[in-house]
């Protein structure tokens, strides 16, 4: 048959034959970013259990939950004649002998009849990975013959993990999906012998020269060369932070996108993906709220479809978008056109030398010595700055909020590859925090990091617990010494009795001991105590509320269940000193049912737990506002299903009004209110609700008592963000938007918006039920 076959028709044929022998055999290697696919039992293994399973970890690297897709298929195959309930066990481990921070486990049911079950269990990463372990058991036995572990084709050097470097999504109809990708590569190069070979994708290679960081300098080609769909997908098997998919590909819940930091889509295909994938889109949109980034090309040569793109995201004008420029979408400044990128990494091998500006570095260039490449950019910057360099007008793109992300708009239809001065506008823009954008920088928009020291976690401490009770024991101890030495003595010495010396001091000492223990126990209690901050934007009109808090836990004794969180937030611990990864077990553990069940390890007795967490979930709360007559002050209505202790109000002619304390249910009357009390009021109620230090804090001492003994230090990663500002809570999206309200020099408020001080925060879920809450601040802004 062979000798039959045209010799171009033979040689497609073979590409594609054997780009399918290499997907079953090495799935998900021309995947973008990390992870890959698994097949268990194996080809050749003999089913045990009547049970085959599928798993599918690849996704982007990046701090977030990691979605780990696994397909249980009954064997033979066919509906199963029974229910099964299996439990999955995911354990990441790291390279050089190390473990992952985070084990993960979820139950999956396999109902009668069903031919099939799949569920997501996500997985908190903070590290580069090497593997994913995985284990099954059923009523308690472990299928053994289903253990198995996928390696991960890229795992990258732990010591060059960065939670400064953007994760980026690039959504692309013309994107092969993941599961055909090995396929249409083959195709594609061999099509390249009749056509030249097509260019249908955004060629990112530009966007990502501008990130100089080992997640991304893997390219085998310079950025400046030409190049084709088949070799730049090629090229992006070793990008861990970078995936390019169609929007089909999207996953269906939010917390599934934590890993992403920014995601580029075309106005053409966000238009299509609202008509046709409308629950992804939803799940996008929702996203971007939480605070991450969309990027959005093709709006128009002059802008002029962005009240379309509104539209579609269902996002408010602006206040005087139809009087102003751009729609009132912030316009870049042009003093930031230039291609030096401020505070980003020049990494090789653990390696790294900050430089700050660092100017058009391409991907083939930093490949080299990180300390010559440094001193190669110092060069390059002294000819760069010495050019006159000129922002374009219109700029590229314009920014403006969406919820608490942001959404930026690009003119062009196809922005990439752009040049260098286009790419370090865009991150200096994003990076802006200064204009209460969420920036690129992980780390910078959480107010944390997994991986250094977060000074700032002594700032929230449970008022008034874990302090060593000094005075109560002096004076126990003082009194100790005094009855169980002279007076003992003396009254045993008279008595005749001075044997009773073995019985009368240990007994005394009991005595104190327990007084000691019980004088903490009646000081601290036997419930948990938690302090929270947090700061919610409500969306009334889409019935959806996005809320961050900051939450310190501390029990005297730990709850049994450990934490409880719902299924729509995202709980980063936040550490002052993250536990070190190597050499050790697993440091937490958690479970999925119906919610995330924190067992193990994110609290402990007597010590406290502080956390970031992210929630975005329906909401039936509202505000409801009844006009006054004859431009008379509105009563409002509370439907916040939380007490009011604070309300300011702006009504849509641009008018302040006042109102307090306004229980569930209830409706009160407000008080006109000009703009300059208005700021001071808010200004006297932040400074209420102040980050302090505890009493007698030394950071000096502090650290120097951590450092000292500390076994962790000895095999302490090295960290390619170390020479980076330290993460501080005052960069979070958290403390961001406070300041935007309670600090604002203009006006706090845009029409039509409110904000209220509350007592507690029902979008704001807490780990502990019946936790006795101390100095809290629940901040919620709206609109109607």
């Amino acid at each position: 048959m062979s000798n039959r076959m045209p010799n171009t028709l033979q040689r497609l044929t073979l590409a594609v034959l054997a780009a399918c022998v290499l997907g079953l055999f090495f799935s998900g290697v021309a995947a973008a970013g990390t992870g890959g696919t698994l097949s268990l039992p194996g080809a050749r293994a003999k089913i045990k259990n009547g049970l085959r399973v599928e798993i599918d970890s690849r996704w982007v690297d990046g701090n977030g939950y990691r979605p780990i897709r696994v397909k249980l298929i009954p064997w033979p195959p066919g509906p199963t004649t029974f229910a099964r309930t299996i439990r999955v066990e995911i354990k990441p481990s790291l390279r050089y002998g190390g473990v992952a921070e985070t084990d993960a486990s979820a139950f999956i049911e396999i109902p009668e009849g069903a031919a099939s079950v799949t569920r997501v269990i996500c997985v908190p990463q903070n590290s580069s990975w090497a593997n994913v372990s995985v284990r099954f058991y059923e009523e308690g036995v472990r299928l053994k013959d289903l253990d198995s572990a996928i390696g991960f084709a890229f795992a990258g050097n732990n010591q060059a993990w960065s939670e400064a470097q953007p994760t980026i999504l690039m959504l692309d109809a013309d994107a092969p999906k993941i599961a055909e990708r090995d396929v249409r590569i083959a195709e594609m190069i061999s099509e390249r012998k009749k056509t030249g070979g097509a260019f249908t994708l955004p060629d990112v290679r530009g966007l990502i020269a501008a990130q100089p960081h080992e997640g991304f300098i893997h390219f085998k080609f310079d950025a400046e060369e030409t190049t084709d769909d088949a070799e730049l997908l090629q090229s992006l098997t070793k990008a861990p932070r970078l995936e390019i998919i169609p929007p089909s590909d999207m996953p269906e819940r939010w917390i599934e996108w934590t890993n992403v930091d920014i995601i580029f889509i075309s106005l053409a295909d966000l238009k299509k993906m609202a008509r046709q994938e409308t629950q992804k889109f939803a799940v996008l949109r929702e996203y971007i709220s939480t605070g991450a980034t969309l990027c959005v090309h093709g709006v128009g040569e002059k802008f002029q479809n962005l009240k379309a793109l509104e539209q579609i995201l269902q996002t408010r004008p602006l206040e005087g978008a139809e009087q102003e420029k751009y729609r009132a979408w912030r316009a870049p400044n042009p003093h930031t056109y230039t291609p030096d990128v401020a505070g980003i990494a020049v990494s090789a091998n653990g390696v790294n030398s900050y430089v700050s500006p660092l100017v058009n570095a391409t991907a083939t260039g930093i490949q080299q010595d990180p300390r010559a490449r440094a001193r190669e950019i110092a060069a390059e910057a002294k000819v760069e700055k010495t050019k006159k360099r000129s922002a374009p007008d219109p700029p590229n793109f314009v920014l403006r909020s969406h919820g608490l992300g942001r959404v930026v708009a690009f003119h062009a239809e196809n922005p990439f590859p752009g040049n260098a001065a286009d790419w370090g506008w865009f991150y200096n823009e994003l990076g802006n925090t200064s204009q209460r954008d969420a920036s690129w920088m992980w780390y910078q928009r959480h107010g944390m990091s997994h991986s250094r020291n977060n000074p700032g976690f002594w700032n929230f401490l449970v008022p008034g617990v874990g302090r060593p009770p000094v005075t109560a024991f002096l004076a126990v101890i003082s009194l100790f010494v005094i009855l169980i030495g002279p007076l003992n003595y003396l009254l045993l010495v008279r008595t005749g009795r001075l044997y009773l010396l073995l019985v009368t001091v240990p007994l005394g000492a009991g005595v104190v001991t327990l007084s000691l223990f019980g004088f903490a126990l009646f000081t601290d209690g036997i419930h948990v105590r938690a302090r929270v901050r947090s700061f919610t934007q409500l969306n009334q009109q889409q019935g959806r509320a996005v809320s961050w808090s900051r939450q310190t836990y501390y029990a005297a004794l730990r709850p049994s269940g450990g934490l409880t969180f719902p299924p729509t937030a995202a709980v980063y611990p936040l550490e002052q000193k993250p536990a070190q990864r190597y050499l050790q077990r697993s440091l937490k553990t958690m479970h999925w049912e119906e919610n995330q069940y924190l067992t193990r390890g994110y609290i402990a007795p007597r010590l406290p737990a502080q956390f970031m967490v992210i929630n975005s979930d329906k909401t039936p709360s509202k505000l409801v506002l009844a006009a006054g007559k004859n431009d008379a002050a509105p009563r409002v209505e509370n439907q916040l299903s939380a007490s009011i202790v604070h309300l300011l109000m702006r009504q849509a002619d641009g008018r302040y009004f006042w109102a307090e304390n306004i229980e569930p249910g209830a409706a009160s009357q407000t008080a006109p209110m000009k703009l300059k009390p208005v700021l001071e009021k808010l200004r006297t109620i932040y400074r209420a609700h102040p980050l302090a230090l505890p009493e007698n804090y030394d950071a000096k001492t502090l650290n120097a008592a951590l450092q000292y003994g500390s076994r962790n230090n000895w095999y302490a990663r090295g960290n390619s963000d170390g020479s980076l500002p330290e993460p501080s809570p005052s960069t979070s999206l958290l403390e961001q938007n406070l300041r935007s309200v309670f600090k604002a020099k203009g006006h706090p408020l845009a029409p039509g918006e409110f904000v209220a001080v509350l007592k507690n925060s029902p979008h704001t879920p807490q780990g502990v039920d019946g936790a006795r809450q101390e100095m809290g601040f629940h901040v919620i802004k709206g609109s109607w």
